[in-house]
């Protein structure tokens, strides 16, 4: 009976660990944008974003430009990057749900290279306060 238990256990524990490993791929339409999987799809309402940033990553060998969606005065936020299948279809939702977004955000990220380097696409730029400081990275 122990035995059944445990196998269930490590059943589950494999199952997490292999669904953590799948990749992400997103998708976006006039309301949200989704974080897909093969079993599941999770939403990140446009109207429940309180500010849109991006960043880069400092992985060591080549940088990896990404966006965060705060969705709480906490710091909470949900983050896409360039390489996910879908970013295209995020960034075309991205223009459409928030009006004014500085459309040379790309280069003002990327400017200088190695360095992590912030900017509030748009609503209250708060990030930087409640992180204290750039997001730490695997290069750094």
């Amino acid at each position: 009976m122990k035995e059944h238990g445990r196998k269930g256990w490590l059943t589950r524990l494999i199952e997490r660990h292999h669904r953590e490993k799948e990749p992400v791929s997103l998708e976006a339409d006039e309301k949200a944008f989704y974080y897909v999987r093969s079993t599941e799809r999770k939403a990140v309402l446009w109207c429940a974003v309180k500010e849109v940033f991006a960043f880069k990553r400092d992985l060591f060998a080549r940088d990896l430009i990404c966006i965060g969606f705060r969705v709480s005065d906490a710091g909470e936020y949900w983050e896409i990057d360039e390489e996910m299948a879908g970013w295209e279809c995020v960034l075309a939702g991205l223009i459409g749900a928030f009006p004014g977004v500085d459309e040379q955000w790309w280069e003002k990220v990327v400017f200088t290279p190695f360095q992590t380097h912030v900017i509030t696409l748009w609503g209250e730029p708060k990030i930087l306060e409640i992180w204290g400081e750039a997001p730490v990275t695997d290069g750094e």
